[in-house]
């Protein structure tokens, strides 16, 4: 590329040609002209040239540590060091990523050099809140020629990770995540003041070494009366795989303003942010007549927009077939199964539980609770839902748990986490 400097020689050359072999028509002033536009260029044409050798192969780069590992919002030094060989002027910006804030110092160095030379630079920086790993890219080199005339940019790889440890904390009655660093003697705390039923188990606390224990959130549980406390019961997972399996059948609605499917959504949500906060791989399967859509949720925000968008489906699904869920159904996963009685795709799923089973998976199937779920309905009606639910239970397979659902206030939950969380 050429610098500003360089076109504003070249436009003050050619209109000086310009003018003295018009108006102010001069031979010896037009000959020297013409001498030194065409040094001027002929200098230009060999300076890209010259630039356009260097490669960023030719550039190392050096960070010292390829992974660093900080507390959230302490600072750290973060330093870049480039070896190279070149004659004239070198510019280095280090490429802050997206979560990394500058604390002190500077990101940048421009120097004069001549031949083989090394060139550093250091900075503090610290991570802004909710980021857990930051990745440098690397960095931006401008090489000038010794007339500041021709530049040329580069892009050389120099990546270095930033980890920020973290685990589950409690705070204005939410379970959030704060990332902190793991010492001996940190963890989850019994609440003793709610009682046996909603307590926290399953988890022990931290020693030197551990990795955070992968937890799941079992049951929802109602707000008091202020408003301000949402308590969860925990239970133990095995590390690994976590799979949600949701029916999209239209016996998930039962019709009401808080039916059972905005309920399964809520707990599919907040038992996907629990095992990604905790390590886990979660996975989210829809059963839907064109087929299951399986999402890896990577993040919460991944899991909000794959939650975002489940409606019912009208027409049934007869059977999943196992290349439709390649590697969700691992051995030693823990599949949990949303579904409803007297569901259409009641086929399918039974099939997919009895799969699930034979591979060695942990399956909890999920119904509604009938008593509050289906207390509008008439009588005969909720006596007939009783009696396909107990032909339902009879016929799924030998090793799968089943728990019920009742109602909770799933969505009124889910925005207060949202808010809280910062989405």
């Amino acid at each position: 590329m050429i610098t500003p400097e360089a076109k504003a020689v070249l436009v003050e050359l050619t209109l000086s040609l310009l003018l003295f072999s018009t108006f102010l028509y001069n031979p010896m002033m037009l000959l020297a002209l013409t001498f030194l536009t065409s040094f001027f260029s002929l200098y230009v044409v060999v300076a890209s040239r010259r630039l356009a050798s260097v490669t960023p192969e030719s550039i190392r780069a050096n960070r010292g540590l390829h992974s660093v590992e900080v507390l959230r919002g302490s600072k750290f030094e973060v330093r870049l060091s480039l070896e190279l060989e070149w004659y004239g002027t070198v510019e280095v910006r280090d490429l802050v990523p997206s979560g990394i804030r500058v604390v002190s110092g500077s990101t940048s160095i421009r120097a004069r050099v001549s031949g083989r030379t090394a060139l550093s630079l250091s900075y503090e920086a610290a991570v802004w809140s909710g980021y857990r790993a930051v990745e440098f890219e690397g960095a931006k080199v401008v090489l000038y020629d010794p007339l500041g005339l021709v530049g040329r940019s580069l892009f050389v790889p120099a990546p270095m990770e930033v980890l920020v440890p973290f685990e589950r904390t409690r705070h204005a009655g939410f379970w959030t995540t704060s990332m902190v660093r793991l010492t001996p003697g940190s963890g989850t705390v019994l609440n003793t003041a709610i009682g046996d039923e909603h307590s926290f188990v399953g988890v022990r606390p931290f020693a030197e070494g551990d990795k955070v224990r992968d937890v799941h959130w079992r049951r929802t549980a109602a707000l008091t009366d202020e408003d301000a406390l949402l308590v969860k019961r925990y239970d133990r997972l095995g590390r690994g795989n976590v799979v949600a399996v949701v029916d999209c059948a239209p016996e998930m609605s039962f019709g009401t303003d808080d039916d059972y499917l905005d309920t399964v959504l809520g707990v599919v949500w907040m038992t996907g942010k629990s095992a990604i906060d905790q390590g886990s791989s979660f996975r989210l399967v829809l059963v839907r007549s064109e087929g299951p859509r399986v999402f890896w949720c990577r993040s919460v925000a991944e899991l909000s927009v794959a939650l975002s968008g489940v409606d019912v489906d009208d027409r049934p699904v007869t059977s999943l077939e196992a290349r439709e869920l390649e590697g969700v159904l691992m051995s030693g996963s823990y599949v949990i199964v949303y579904t409803s009685v007297c569901s259409r795709n009641s086929r399918a799923l039974t099939g997919l539980i009895s799969s699930a089973v034979k591979r060695g998976c942990r399956v909890t199937v999920v119904l509604p609770d009938l008593g509050e779920f289906g207390a509008a309905l008439d009588r005969l009606v909720l006596d007939a839902l009783k009696a396909c639910e107990g032909v339902y239970l009879s016929g799924l397979p030998v090793g799968c748990e089943v728990r019920r659902l009742g109602r909770s206030p799933s969505l009124y939950v889910i925005r207060r986490a949202l808010l809280h969380e910062g989405w």
